[in-house]
């Protein structure tokens, strides 16, 4: 599944989460992008630090880029910090590893009652595979002001 959390959570001024939220854009679904990449929150094991970035490969075959813009925190995740465990709407055991920034003002309300972007086609999948594509330098996303 692919959880989201609405944008305006991170008002705090001065931190990198509420820097990279004032560069970014909306899309159509209410997913909150900078540049090209969906923002989202990610586990531990795979970055604690605003701005990197990752190719995710779907099991549909679709790539997207993401950018870390938000950490999932540790208790909310597995052992291993990648992904926090939870039940899908046919009450299987499944997995959210990227959670979504949105604004939940633009998102659809038929995709905000279900739940997960996984609602819309061309976000639909499982994460099979996510590769490291560095950190953006087109901001300070280190610094807590």
């Amino acid at each position: 599944v692919k959880f989201c959390t609405d944008y305006r959570f991170y008002n705090i001024p001065g931190t990198p989460h509420n820097r990279l939220q004032q560069v970014a854009w909306t899309d159509e679904l209410g997913c909150r992008r900078y540049n090209e990449d969906y923002i989202v929150g990610l586990g531990s094991f795979y970055s604690v630090d605003i701005g990197d970035r990752f190719e995710v490969t779907l099991d549909t075959g679709k790539i997207i880029t993401i950018i870390l813009g938000d950490g999932k925190a540790d208790w909310d995740t597995d052992e291993n910090n990648m992904f926090t465990p939870c039940y899908n709407y046919d009450e299987e055991y499944c997995a959210n590893i990227l959670e979504f920034i949105v604004d939940t003002q633009v998102m659809s309300k038929e995709c905000y009652r279900y739940g997960s972007l996984d609602y819309h086609d061309e976000l639909k999948g499982n994460v099979v595979q996510m590769v490291y594509l560095g950190r953006d330098n087109g901001g300070d996303w280190t610094t807590y002001a």
